[in-house]
């Protein structure tokens, strides 16, 4: 006979259920007191995630001629998403409701058509020079290196990313903005890695 007390089936839902309520609540009170430090420090954990899984995706591949994760692009995948990413991500959405509040008229349109024709195409711009820049390229060879990429990857980021992006801009609260787009980003600087590897 067991002394110990059988377990409720609905006892590891409701910690897995406990423990992600008490995490967002976290990371709600952390936006509140220390909004751009959180958004970067998130940014950086995307960053580096999505460079290790194009890694990995390139030593599974043809392409890949290594068997170990190499920790210097992870580094300045990083480095870009808290020095860059977390703290840009954070002004754009700020400034994006205050140009086109949400009761502006065809607010919907025009938030995507700045986003999307305006903002993304800079703002990829000065994310692959400052990545490129911290691999340790001259500017020369950083502007040699985007012309190869930049328009591939641009395009696919209006094909793939203009849905979620709708989503963010128009049913995301201004808070979260920065974390739903880190979510797709570990997906997004896989791509971008494994197009820039290639």
């Amino acid at each position: 006979m067991s002394l110990s007390r059988p377990s409720d089936p609905g006892t590891s839902d409701k910690a897995s259920g406990n423990i992600l309520t008490a995490a967002l609540q976290q990371y709600a009170k952390l936006l509140r007191e220390k909004p751009i430090l959180t958004k970067s420090c998130m940014s950086a954990c995307t960053g580096a995630l999505g460079n290790i899984l194009a890694q990995l995706l390139l030593m599974r591949s043809s392409a890949g001629n290594k068997n170990h994760i190499e920790l210097y692009p992870v580094l300045c995948y990083a480095a870009t998403g808290f020095i860059l990413v977390g703290p840009a991500m954070h002004h754009y959405y700020k400034l994006l409701e205050e140009v086109v509040p949400h009761y502006a008229r065809r607010c919907t349109a025009k938030r995507m058509l700045i986003d999307r024709l305006m903002y993304t195409p800079a703002f990829l711009f000065v994310y692959l020079f400052f990545l490129c820049t911290l691999e340790g390229c001259t500017p020369e060879v950083a502007l040699k290196k985007i012309k190869i990429v930049y328009w591939i990857v641009y395009t696919a980021n209006l094909k793939f990313l203009t849905l979620l992006q709708y989503i963010n801009l128009n049913y995301v609260p201004q808070q979260y903005r920065v974390l739903f787009g880190n979510v797709v980003s570990v997906f997004w600087s896989c791509y971008i890695a494994t197009k820039r590897s290639s």
